[in-house]
Formats: structure tokens, C-alpha cells, sequence
């Protein structure tokens, strides 16, 4: 695979950059709440959900949207999968740790981070980062709500696997 640099560093490239500086910041100042093992499995399940998804709606046959300046995949592309993403749903995950909600409260917290990340990505499109051909902002609501219980699922069965003294790949 070939990392294509920008035609112009322009406005979708700096809203990748101040957004990774931005998030990076607030992770780095939590205080470490996750083993190794539970930060790497949802960390890698985002990238690799996000990068296909994306991989399979933005070509052919679908290409319902752009992702950067063009149809190439360019190294602020990856930067987007392999940091934006997987962060955010960190930061999600790491949030729903801490609180201990359960019942509707994980529906409430799922629902609210599907609307952040809903407006985060109006605003990647407003910066050009995003589009759409076929595809609405609209449909992008219930993908993340979906995405989100995905994560927490990972999560609990991560978590669960370790406390049986196994590794997630074991099982």
C-alpha cells in the first residue's frame, strides 16, 4: 500500500492535525486505567473497523464519499484511521469504565457519544475532510451507535477473557 502525501497541506489537514493534538492531550492527562491488553484490542478493532468500512463505502462499486483531497489514500488518511478513530472511542470506553453505567445509563452514554462523534464528523466534513457522493451525515447516526456498543462488547469480552487468565486471541 502507498502512503500519498498531500496535494496541499490546506483546512482538512489541519483539523486532522489540531484534532489528533487535541484528543492526544486529553488522553495523555487521564491517568492510566487500562492494561495493555485492554487498550490494544479496541484500539485495533476501531482501526481496522474503520479503515475497512470506509475502504468498502468510499469505492467502487458503492463511493458514496471522499475522504481527504483525493481518491488516493494519502498519509493524512491513515492518520485519521489509525488515531482519530480508535482515540475517540478511547476516550469513550475509558469514560464508561470510570462511570460504572450499567442498564440505561450504557444506552445513554452510547447515544451520547454517537451524537459527539456524529458532530465531530459535520465538522471534518465542513473542513472538506469528508465528501459525500451518495452517502448523508444522516446515515452516519446509526452507524455510530452501533460502532459504540461494538466497542463495548469488545471491551466487556477483552476484560472477561482476561480475568479468566486467558488472552483474547486464545479464545
Amino acid at each position: 500500500m502507498i502512503l500519498y502525501l498531500p496535494v496541499r497541506f490546506d483546512h482538512n489537514e489541519w483539523f486532522v492535525v489540531a484534532s489528533i493534538v487535541l484528543l492526544g492531550v486529553v488522553l495523555w492527562m487521564l491517568p492510566r486505567r487500562f492494561t495493555f491488553i485492554e487498550w490494544f484490542f479496541p484500539y485495533l478493532f476501531n482501526f481496522c473497523l474503520a479503515l475497512s468500512v470506509d475502504t468498502i463505502l468510499a469505492t467502487k462499486p458503492f463511493d458514496l464519499y471522499d475522504v481527504g483531497d483525493t481518491t488516493e489514500f494519502e498519509l493524512v488518511d491513515f492518520l485519521v484511521y489509525w488515531t482519530l478513530y480508535p482515540l475517540t472511542a478511547h476516550l469513550m470506553l475509558y469514560l464508561y469504565d470510570k462511570l460504572q453505567w450499567r442498564g440505561w445509563q450504557t444506552a445513554g452514554h452510547i447515544l451520547l457519544w454517537a451524537s459527539i462523534t456524529w458532530g465531530l464528523e459535520w465538522a471534518a466534513s465542513e473542513f472538506s475532510l469528508f465528501k459525500y457522493k451518495g452517502w448523508s451525515l444522516w446515515y452516519s447516526a446509526p452507524v455510530y451507535v452501533a460502532v459504540y456498543a461494538l466497542n463495548i462488547a469488545v471491551f466487556h469480552f477483552v476484560r472477561n477473557e482476561l480475568r479468566k487468565g486467558r488472552s483474547p486471541a486464545e479464545s
